[in-house]
């Protein structure tokens, strides 16, 4: 029997009367990722997914119905038995030592399993199907909301990964090219130059997006 993936874990888990869901973010990039997902996954069944820094936070339902669930990141050790004490749905965002201690405890999720788990969510539940974003969002899964939103709104000229190479290709030669004068002891003021070339390319190719 096959093992469930995350994305489906996700889904049985907001609609089962499980308590708690536990989830090892990696990194803050993919954590955001897997933030984006679960509120997607949420909305579908009216559920609202938002973020709370508080231990004790209740869960709430509106006039609509739709009931709000907390996803509370913390690394917290003492923090997170005390999340776990309670009867409360709630969502825990951690670190891998979090991660690996309770895991046995609750429904957990791996994020090391992002690539997997990014494509079954782009295809599953937004419908896409390209390759470009795929691999764009693999590489920044901080941006992942903020790509299918683009690519949903106009498929037809999507170009991300393209950008994506063409920024991989100069920041790899520009960062070769600090490697090397480093190497040489060369002139400090190159080398001081060089890494400034990267900081204005990486900071002016962001305020493109």
């Amino acid at each position: 029997m096959n093992k469930i993936n995350n994305i489906n874990l996700i889904k049985l888990f907001l609609s089962s009367s499980e308590n708690h869901l536990i989830i090892n973010q990696v990194n803050e990039e993919i954590g955001l990722f897997y933030i984006y997902a679960t509120q997607v996954i949420a909305s579908d069944q009216n559920l609202n997914v938002y973020i709370s820094d508080e231990a004790n936070t209740k869960n709430s339902s509106d006039l609509f119905g739709e009931i709000k669930i907390p996803i509370i990141k913390t690394n917290n050790t003492h923090h997170i038995k005390v999340i776990l004490s309670s009867n409360k749905k709630i969502i825990i965002i951690t670190d891998y030592k979090n991660f690996k201690k309770f895991a046995h405890e609750v429904k957990s999720i791996n994020g090391y399993d992002h690539a997997r788990d990014l494509k079954i969510f782009l295809n599953e539940n937004l419908n896409i199907k390209d390759n470009n974003l795929f691999k764009y969002c693999v590489e920044m899964p901080i941006f992942t909301y903020s790509e299918t939103s683009k690519f949903l709104v106009n498929k037809e000229k999507y170009f991300s990964d393209q950008m994506l190479q063409k920024e991989k290709n100069f920041i790899m030669e520009t960062r070769k090219a600090i490697f090397n004068l480093k190497n040489k002891n060369t002139n400090i003021k190159n080398l001081y130059n060089k890494i400034k070339e990267e900081f204005k390319y990486k900071k002016f190719n962001f305020l493109t997006y």
